[in-house]
């Protein structure tokens, strides 16, 4: 997995010096620049898609660091290969403040959109960006911050939103999201749907948004499968107490066989 594709150093540093000259590093003063390698603080145990080509990266004096490598996937792709790897290890998806409502069917990552992730045992965030730059290129840049500013956010002016228990769905690679879906929300009840178009199978589809519904926290209680409908119910607490019940259905439409309607929504049950 981590077999990086490495050139001559003239060229790279050509690249990356280039790239940092786009990059807004704020006021904090650069310690370190590295041609062709990671830097230390983002070896971590974060691994590198097959292929990468690494341009280097730049450490700060406050111990953040940035890193930067081209990779011959989508940004999507990008998005989905750290999503699995660093959930199963001791990162979540950070949700912000400004994230909240925004849950349910993504389109998933769009030009210079960023994804970021929390680790509590050393407070620290990572962003990942990708952004398809040349034919079959991307161009991915990993962001450590060593002191986030504050915890992920789950509940706003100590009242839960329902929205943000709807976690963000992103499409399977290679599929496309027909635009016009839609959802709603109220203080004790929040909906997302939208309209799938792809090659993989009913089952397949489902296991794509189940695996990450398992991935936000929501419990599986039951599922099932008949025909052209995949169908599962979820239980949810939140830390304050609250209990919530979630349900996702899957819907192959008969006229359009690789078009699937998806709807996926959480609802109010008691509080503790």
């Amino acid at each position: 997995m981590n077999s990086p594709t490495r050139e001559g150093p003239e060229s790279i540093l050509y690249t990356l010096a280039v790239r940092l000259l786009g990059y807004e590093a704020g006021p904090l003063a650069l310690t370190q620049l590295l041609v062709g390698q990671i830097p230390e603080p983002l070896m971590l145990d974060l691994p590198l898609p097959d292929g990468s080509r690494v341009l280097g990266g730049v450490v700060y004096a406050n111990g953040s660091a940035i890193a930067m490598f081209d990779v011959p996937l989508t940004p999507e792709a990008v998005l989905h290969f750290y999503q699995e790897h660093l959930l199963a290890r001791v990162w979540e998806h950070l949700v912000e403040e400004e994230d909240l409502g925004l849950g349910g069917f993504t389109f998933g990552l769009e030009r210079g959109q960023t994804m970021r992730f929390y680790r509590s045992l050393s407070n620290s965030e990572l962003s990942i960006s990708a952004d398809a730059h040349e034919a079959g290129l991307s161009d991915v840049r990993l962001s450590l911050e060593t002191k986030r500013r504050s915890k992920p956010i789950r509940e706003m002016r100590g009242q839960w939103v329902a929205s943000s228990l709807l976690p963000a769905l992103t499409p399977p690679p290679q599929a496309q999201q027909v635009s016009g879906g839609g959802g709603g929300h109220s203080e004790k009840e929040a909906n997302s749907r939208t309209t799938l178009i792809t090659d993989l199978d009913l089952a397949s589809v489902a296991r794509h948004y189940t695996s990450q519904l398992e991935r936000a926290g929501w419990v599986h209680t039951e599922e099932g499968q008949s025909g052209p409908f995949a169908w599962s119910q979820w239980r949810l607490q939140t830390e304050s107490g609250e209990h919530w019940q979630g349900v996702f259905f899957v819907l192959k439409q008969s006229e359009l066989p690789r078009q699937y309607f998806l709807h996926v929504q959480v609802d109010w049950v008691a509080s503790s």
